[in-house]
């Protein structure tokens, strides 16, 4: 796994520096004064984070080196959507596009479930231009189907693994913060190379600590 990320990272070192820079603009207000209270708030919060976890730490040194992405720079890239989840609550118009996606879920003709995603996100101009699909087969792992782009490598965001199970992060808005928690990207990827049905998920999930909701 930490070949694959290497290689992806290889892959995207010209578009992934693009693509950071857009992630960690998305803090930001229409004032100048907030936006420097507003950043130095973040990295403080970044650095009360706990979690320490070889596997995660490997992976993502492994794309950052690659992808000519600073190691810290990548790792506060990944992390803004979930801050945004909370910190929009203390600054108002944090930005001009909020997050929200939502998700469909119906039986087609022959009784078979569908999962129908729309990814309303404010990444224009990057996360659309760079969309892509990687199918990812580790070892001791389902085998995933992932859509995602450029400046994201772990599976998840919108996904589907080999026994059948979908998946896809919603931003929600909440006023959580668990500085012991599991990065939601990387929950995620465990989540759907781990889990064969809902049942396994939620169990998992009941085992997990997140950072926010």
């Amino acid at each position: 796994m930490e070949e694959a990320f290497y290689q992806l990272g290889l892959k995207d070192s010209d578009r992934a520096k693009m693509a950071s820079d857009h992630i960690r603009s998305l803090i930001s207000t229409p004032w100048d004064g907030v936006n420097v209270v507003a950043n130095k708030t973040v990295e403080n919060l970044f650095d009360r984070l706990l979690y320490k976890d070889k596997s995660f730490e490997l992976l993502l040194k492994a794309y950052s080196s690659s992808s000519q992405l600073g190691h810290k720079e990548f790792f506060h890239a990944l992390l803004v959507p979930e801050i945004c989840a909370f910190l929009s609550r203390w600054l108002p118009k944090i930005s001009p596009l909020q997050f929200g996606c939502s998700s469909l879920y119906c039986l087609d003709d022959k009784q078979r479930p569908v999962h129908t995603r729309i990814l309303d996100f404010p990444l224009k101009g990057t996360y659309d231009e760079n969309e892509r699909i990687i199918k990812s087969c580790f070892k001791d792992c389902l085998k995933v189907f992932n859509f995602s782009s450029v400046g994201l490598p772990f599976s998840g965001l919108t996904s589907m693994n080999e026994k059948g199970l979908t998946l896809a992060i919603h931003q929600k808005f909440t006023q959580t913060f668990n500085q012991h928690g599991t990065p939601i990207f990387f929950l995620a990827h465990q989540l759907i190379h781990q889990c064969s049905d809902v049942d396994e998920a939620i169990e998992f999930l009941k085992q997990s600590q997140t950072i926010t909701c």
